[in-house]
């Protein structure tokens, strides 16, 4: 039961108002926290930028380039896509002058699509190549040996968590 004054009125404006329901005042601050933790965990990526600039070996022969672009206004992407042998026989997918919108679960994925555009596309008969490893720059992942790299005609930049594609690169054989 609220003890308030004689002749005062509790709104909820009012400090007293909260005072007086201390566990609608613990609800709201947790839910403001939940909002503000989800809000940052959503929006971070957007201006959270990271670089890494890795070198590959000059002996490794290009098989397929292709030219990453935007999926849309928010997802966007731009670099080049390049599938590599060297003279070992390992398969390497390389991202040179790489620059994607960042975002949450990002991994790269090479499918036999060359214009994926659902999840079942970029996943069904897909490698996933591995965890983005950066925002921008240049890098390569190995691909696994086995792996026939002819038969895969993009590479992919894609939001596993939220099964959302954030740019393609169809590849052309060299």
């Amino acid at each position: 039961m609220d003890t308030v004054a004689p002749g005062s009125v509790l709104t909820p404006r009012s400090l007293a108002w909260w005072r007086a329901r201390p566990v609608v005042l613990g609800a709201v601050l947790t839910l403001t926290a939940c909002a503000l933790a989800v809000a940052w965990y959503l929006a971070s990526p957007l201006f959270i930028r990271t670089r890494l600039a890795e070198q590959l070996a000059a002996t490794a022969a290009p098989l397929a380039r292709g030219s990453f672009s935007d999926r849309d206004a928010v997802h966007r992407g731009s670099g080049t896509a390049t599938l590599l042998r060297d003279t070992t026989g390992m398969a390497f997918l390389q991202l040179s002058d790489f620059r994607v919108t960042n975002g949450p679960d990002l991994y790269v994925y090479l499918t036999p699509i060359a214009a994926p555009n659902t999840h079942d596309d970029v996943t069904r008969g897909a490698l996933q190549v591995g965890r983005l490893k950066a925002s921008e720059g240049g890098f390569t992942y190995e691909l696994p040996p086995g792996a026939d790299p002819t038969a895969y005609r993009a590479a992919v930049i894609y939001c596993l968590q939220f099964r959302t594609i954030f740019s393609i690169a169809p590849l052309t054989r060299a």
